[in-house]
């Protein structure tokens, strides 16, 4: 099924993608880009042995979305938005409960103490109204000649910017290990060790990728733009068997939307108006 599924996924990136030569920084239109927000730089992927996809430059969040940076977006949206938008947009509490840390999420999205933690149990539809936020933000000239969009990445961008553009590689760094030379911990995740303790890292914990990522594995794993809501990366609550890379969960399937263990990382696409749209 993982083949076939990104069979499907090149197929779609192929159609709806500009298959010119990736953009350099200085070839970027100059845009305000906000603060927290990385250049990973295009260029073409191989997915499978028969699939190369070209995969355009963009802005990646250097770090998971953090809680206080949803709420600065929900005190905004309380005072622009609708009642419905902010309803759908709520951080959602029915589910705090499921991995034994209900005292902690009871306080987690509003305590201070949690402010550069990843903000968890959102929907894919408080994701979207994020985003929007962000493209207000950003701000839009309808006279230029690209269209600026901050969404959430496609699977293949996310595997793209974790792996810096190197096809198969496990993990963000060199080697195929979990732990450094001194075996301490690369990531946040459920080792074998741990207890039921185990728990969220601030969003810039661990040493970041050579392109600018705080954990990209683990910590909280990351929502995508697929049709399946497939996310990326392993959790905290996640084994270490969970975590490389190319690793998908399918949130759909398992009839899940929200969830403690999952945050989410947008990116900012920058696309010639002369060109097809990317989806959504």
């Amino acid at each position: 099924m993982k083949q076939l599924y990104y069979i499907a996924l090149a197929i779609i990136l192929l159609c709806n993608i500009d298959q010119t030569a990736a953009q350099s920084k200085s070839d970027m239109p100059n845009v305000k880009i906000p603060k927290g927000f990385v250049f990973i730089e295009g260029g073409n992927y191989q997915l499978t042995p028969d699939a190369i996809v070209p995969i355009r430059s963009f802005f990646m969040s250097s770090t998971e979305v953090s809680n206080l940076e949803y709420r600065t977006f929900l005190a905004d949206l309380k005072r622009n938005g609708t009642e419905e938008e902010y309803a759908k947009a709520s951080i959602v509490v029915d589910t705090f409960d499921t991995l034994n840390h209900f005292a902690i999420f009871q306080i987690y999205a509003e305590n201070p103490a949690y402010d550069d933690y990843p903000v968890v149990n959102v929907t894919r539809a408080g994701i979207d109204l994020y985003c929007a936020y962000l493209n207000k933000m950003i701000g839009q000239d309808k006279k230029s000649e690209y269209q600026i969009r901050a969404r959430l990445p496609s699977a293949i961008e996310w595997e793209f910017a974790a792996t810096g553009g190197v096809p198969k590689k496990k993990y963000p760094w060199d080697g195929n290990s979990l732990t450094d030379s001194k075996g301490r911990q690369r990531a946040c995740y459920h080792t074998s060790n741990d207890s039921i303790t185990t728990f969220m890292s601030p969003v810039k914990s661990f040493e970041k990728t050579d392109n600018g990522l705080y954990n990209i594995i683990g910590n909280v794993a990351e929502m995508t733009n697929e049709i399946f809501d497939v996310v990326k990366g392993g959790s905290w609550h996640a084994q270490d068997g969970q975590l490389f890379i190319q690793n998908n969960d399918y949130l759909k399937f398992r009839g899940v939307q929200s969830s403690p263990a999952i945050g989410f990382r947008p990116i900012i696409s920058i696309y010639p108006k002369s060109i097809l749209k990317i989806e959504n």
